[in-house]
């Protein structure tokens, strides 16, 4: 797992290629930033600094697009945020729920499914 930290906050930026985020990061929302964006002259912030800085580089000011886990569009997940925490921490406790999460069509067809009824 790659990982860098927010430069306003310190928050540690989980950047992962599974296409729903890392497990870490959803299993501890307090330490882990799943959305993050990127300023070329003052560094990398977490979705939450980005956002209070009103879509902007928390630093000089400039736009910043915020990125993430590609499954769960950033605009999905500011809707839905504590819904699809709560709903990772309750799962994946499941006996052998992590089997299925190293699969990564089968899980992101599963949580696709949960919050599209």
């Amino acid at each position: 797992m790659a990982v860098s930290m927010c430069f306003k906050c310190g928050k540690m930026i989980s950047i992962s290629e599974i296409p729903t985020g890392n497990p870490a990061a959803w299993q501890n929302p307090s330490v882990f930033a799943l959305y993050y964006g990127s300023c070329k002259s003052c560094g990398m912030y977490c979705s939450d600094c980005i956002e209070s800085a009103g879509g902007r580089c928390p630093n000089c000011g400039k736009p910043i697009e915020i990125k993430g886990p590609s499954a769960i569009p950033y605009e999905e997940y500011k809707k839905r945020r504590d819904e699809l925490h709560g709903w990772w921490q309750k799962n994946v406790k499941q006996p052998g729920l992590k089997k299925k999460v190293e699969k990564k069509e089968g899980f992101i067809s599963r949580i696709l499914r949960h919050f599209n009824r």
